[in-house]
């Protein structure tokens, strides 16, 4: 094309000019709007993403994970605190159940320990009553009673030890030491209590075999005198 421009002289010379201008026009026209089209996802970018560091970006983020640690621990403290607290309060019962098993075997081997002694008054009290009833059938014959009633006299008063102790002491003692902060120093009155009755029944049953004794030695007496008297 320039080719035949050229030959047709200055004339063509001069449209060729004015062609290749208007060319020029069109692609720098062209150029200056795909340039716009190019910069605008830069642009884009600016309005999406604001103008603030990243540094303070990653800071704000780290602060708000901080924040749902924070509640997380939160939630498992007091979650924490309420099982222990649960806990707390079974433990508590069970050792209330526990407390009142023991005492109840507690009172139940002192009841038995108790009413052993109260057993044992009666029988040592009817074989005083026996015993005092047959002194005084040979007193009325002339035998001499007077040391068998005394040593059975005595020996009530050991039984009468004993009664009182089962049935005051070691009640009262007992109720103090399953009550006490220290039962075991408590129950060591109880043990004490037990030991004297234990005492004073020992005491009795040696009393009415002193009292047998005597009754059989004044009976075997008067026998001898009532021989000595026929012969």
């Amino acid at each position: 094309m320039l080719y035949t421009i050229a030959r047709n002289g200055p004339v063509s010379l001069l449209i060729g000019g004015m062609l290749f201008s208007g060319l020029l026009s069109v692609a720098t026209a062209q150029t200056a709007e795909t340039e716009p089209a190019r910069r605008a996802p830069e642009q884009t970018d600016a309005v999406r993403r604001p103008d603030v560091p990243l540094s303070e970006r990653a800071a704000g983020a780290i602060d708000a994970q901080r924040e749902v640690f924070k509640a997380r621990a939160a939630e498992l403290r007091e979650n924490a605190a309420k099982r222990a607290e649960a806990l707390n309060t079974r433990l508590m019962e069970r050792r209330a159940r526990i407390s009142e098993k023991v005492e109840s075997r507690i009172r139940t081997v002192l009841g038995n320990a108790t009413s052993r002694l109260a057993n044992a008054v009666s029988r040592l009290s009817s074989a005083a009553d026996r015993l005092e009833a047959r002194a005084r059938t040979l007193a009325e014959r002339g035998v001499s009673v007077e040391r068998a009633l005394a040593l059975i006299d005595e020996a009530r008063a050991e039984l009468r030890a004993v009664s009182v102790t089962a049935a005051e002491d070691i009640v009262a003692e007992t109720d103090a030491a399953v009550t006490a902060e220290e039962p075991k120093a408590a129950f060591a009155y109880v043990k004490e209590s037990i030991r004297e009755a234990d005492a004073h029944l020992k005491r009795a049953r040696e009393l009415l075999r002193e009292a047998v004794a005597e009754l059989k030695a004044a009976i075997a007496e008067r026998r001898n005198e009532e021989t000595e008297v026929t012969q």
